[in-house]
């Protein structure tokens, strides 16, 4: 992964948003199936992605795992409201926190929200507790997650 260069956004074309949604399908797509797919030579493809790795664009590629299978059968969004002079600090400790999986700055009564993956009830008091005691967090709400509706990874790209 190349990573974003100093403020470099590539122009995206047609061609990209095909290469890109045949990868958000399947990141393990040999290049050479992909060239195939879109009638284009395996170096275009190699160049495009290139261009879209160095660009940010494309920002990895990853292994998705099922959480429950894991053990980490509790989700939680964790409601975070803070000093508003120690909200970065807040923001920082929670980003280093291995039961944080996402976190946002948001707008509304709360200044941040969290997903937490813990594996049952006592690890989310612990966890609760752990927050609670940062410097800067003035109180918490936690939504407990019953079901999952609907979770994906792949974004629409130019539809």
């Amino acid at each position: 992964m190349s990573g974003d260069k100093a403020g470099y956004t590539p122009e995206v074309d047609e061609l990209d948003l095909q290469i890109i949604r045949f990868l958000l399908q399947d990141g393990r797509t040999p290049f050479a199936q992909l060239a195939k797919q879109l009638n284009i030579s395996e170096a275009t493809v190699h160049a495009r992605v290139s261009k879209l790795e160095d660009g940010g664009v494309i920002k990895g590629f990853t292994v998705i795992v099922d959480p429950d299978k894991l053990g980490l059968s509790l989700a939680a969004l964790v409601l975070i409201k803070t000093d508003p002079k120690r909200t970065q600090h807040v923001f920082s400790r929670l980003a280093e926190m291995n039961e944080v999986i996402e976190l946002y700055d948001v707008t509304g009564d709360y200044y941040g929200v969290a997903k937490i993956l813990v594996r049952d009830h006592h690890e989310l008091g612990r966890f609760l507790d752990k927050i609670g005691l940062l410097d800067g967090v003035t109180s918490t709400n936690t939504l407990v997650v019953l079901r999952k509706i609907k979770e994906t990874n792949i974004i629409r790209v130019g539809y």
